[in-house]
This record gives structure tokens, sequence and C-alpha cells, in this order.
């Protein structure tokens, strides 16, 4: 997504929750993360959204397609997460309108295994001393319900998938536009499932492993290769661009 788009606030005005979300850099969030409670998981939110979609795409390759996406909607994942359970995190800030009041919440979104985490947080005053803020704790209802969250979650998928569907019907037109915000293959890994997916000749691809030294294989040739490439790419632009 274009850079001055990122800084934006999304507005949701939704019969259950009226909020706005934006998507915020790692540094912002874990200053924020200092100060916050957890709240429990937003757990069905992914598996629901995957099971009721019709998108060939989305199903033959979720992770793939849910990274593809989201960085064309919100901006590049950002590197606050666990690189052998997961492989990417995208931080939003959350507020929630309700009686005139500002309510901030924070949003991670990340993948965990083979699967992607909406993981909700409440900010709390840097003097507050009520919460443990070790443990997890139910939603509070009067802010942001349980049922508010998976809303949220929903919103946010569909957001994305609708920008990205609208990015491909007008292709050409989009290229000729923003030429720099082509497309680019790309390969993740997640060591802990063995999983390997991404976008390489024009195709999302998801592949899963029993065999670890298979998974090893395949990944030396398919990331290895990548990550050569893209070593290259950025050696060519910081020191041989103008």
């Amino acid at each position: 997504m274009l850079q001055n788009q990122q800084m934006h606030w999304i507005s949701l005005d939704h019969d259950l929750i009226n909020c706005q979300i934006k998507r915020i850099n790692d540094d912002d969030y874990f200053a924020l993360d200092r100060h916050k409670i957890a709240l429990t998981e937003c757990l069905d939110a992914w598996w629901y959204y995957l099971r009721s979609s019709n998108n060939e795409e989305l199903r033959a390759a979720p992770l793939a397609f849910f990274f593809m996406i989201f960085e064309n909607a919100f901006g590049p994942s950002g590197n606050w997460y666990d690189c052998y359970k997961g492989a990417f995190s995208f931080p939003f800030a959350l507020r929630i309108l309700k009686n005139d009041e500002v309510i901030p919440y924070l949003i991670k979104i990340s993948c965990w295994r083979g699967s992607v985490e909406f993981r909700f947080y409440k900010i709390i005053e840097a003097d507050e001393t009520r919460f443990d803020t070790s443990m997890i704790h139910k939603p509070f209802d009067d802010e942001l319900s349980e049922q508010q969250m998976n809303v949220l979650a929903n919103f946010l998928m569909g957001f994305a998938e609708g920008f990205w569907i609208a990015k491909q019907r007008n292709k050409d037109k989009w290229e000729k536009l923003f030429p720099e915000d082509t497309q680019q293959d790309f390969v993740k890994a997640i060591d802990s499932n063995y999983i390997l997916f991404g976008f390489k000749d024009g195709s999302f691809f998801q592949m899963c492993y029993s065999d670890q030294d298979e998974y090893e294989k395949m990944k030396s040739e398919l990331l290895t290769t990548y990550q050569q490439a893209l070593h290259q790419k950025i050696v060519e632009e910081v020191f041989f661009t103008d």
C-alpha cells in the first residue's frame, strides 16, 4: 500500500462497534507494549474466514495469500514475531469510539505455526496498578467484547482481500501508475511446522512436510535462492543507484 495511505485511520461503523483502525510500525507498537494488558485470544476468526471463503487462491495457499493481501493493503510486515514459529506480523492501533470517548487498544496480527492469530490488547495508563500485566484477561465487554473482536478481524481480512481483488481487476492501470509496486516473488518458512509458502511465477503456493530432511532440502532450494536474489537487489539499490 502507498506510504501516505498507510498512516490513515480506517473507520468502521458497524451495528456492534464504532471504531477506527490504523497500521503502526514496530517502534510504536513496542513503545505502547510496555503499558498494555493482553486479552483472551480471538481464536476462531481466521479459521471461520478460511472455511467460508470461495476464493480458490486463499484456500489453496492461505498463509501466502493472507501475507500478500495484508502487505498490499497495509504496508510491509513488521519484524516482531517468533522467527521459528512465525513468518510475519502486522500491528495496528485501534480506537473505540463510545459515548464521546476514545478508548485505545492494540491489535497484533501474526503468523503462528500454520495459523493466523488476532491478538487484542487494552492500553492502560503508565501509572496504572490495578491490572496484572503478566496475565491474560477476559475481554472488557463494555468496551470490546469477543463478538466485537471477531467483527474487527473479519473486517480487516475482508478489507485487505477487497483491496487485492480491486487491484487485480485494474492491474494494467495500477502498474502504469505505480510501476514500483509490481508484485514480487517471495518465500517464507515456518520451521516449527515444516511449512513453506510464498508467491512464485505468478501463483501462490503453500507446502507442508512431515519429513524434516525433505523440508530442509526444499527450503534450501527455494528460500536460499530467494534470499540471495533479494540480497543482490538491495546491494544494487544501495550502492549502484544514484
